[in-house]
């Protein structure tokens, strides 16, 4: 079966269980987006992709707060062979809203917050969403959708704030 996919679209990519650093992670492999493709001819096409991890692939781990298919955007590109492509993902951006916020089916991918492999200064890392009052969704192995409401305090991507439960 040949699949297509083109600039934009998000893509598993292959790994072998001895290759994946969380075998017991409920997303399996690797994810990326495509932001360019290039090919000397049909034998020789390459892409450059930045990478989608899963929360258990960073520094500080799976936190309470993120959904369990949830990935982090990250800033980490790489070229690699066509030919290491699976298939295409359906990865969704969450984009959090006071109390406006989608909820999506309990088995959709999605991601709400990056990951800059190259901070300044002391700067996080991990982006937060600045808002008064955010929503975080997540799911309970195919339970409903849980809603936690939490009251954000100086909320900054350059400073991850105190997040204290309403």
């Amino acid at each position: 079966m040949n699949e297509t996919f083109a600039v934009n679209d998000t893509v598993f990519i292959k790994s072998s269980e001895d290759e994946d650093p969380d075998p017991d992670a409920p997303i399996k492999g690797w994810v990326a987006r495509v932001l360019e493709v290039r090919a000397g001819d049909e034998q020789h096409v390459y892409l450059r992709i930045y990478w989608l991890y899963r929360p258990e692939d960073l520094p500080g781990g799976r936190r309470d707060y993120h959904g369990r298919n949830e990935l982090i955007a990250s800033n980490d590109m790489q070229i690699i062979d066509a030919m290491t492509v699976n298939a295409k993902a359906n990865v969704r951006h969450w984009v959090e809203l006071e109390d406006k916020s989608e909820v999506f089916p309990g088995d959709q991918l999605f991601w709400r917050q990056t990951y800059n492999l190259r901070p300044k200064g002391r700067e996080s890392p991990l982006s937060v969403s600045v808002a008064r009052q955010c929503y975080l969704s997540y799911y309970l192995e195919g339970t409903n959708p849980i809603m936690l409401s939490f009251l954000l305090f100086t909320v900054s991507t350059r400073n991850l704030a105190t997040l204290t439960a309403s």
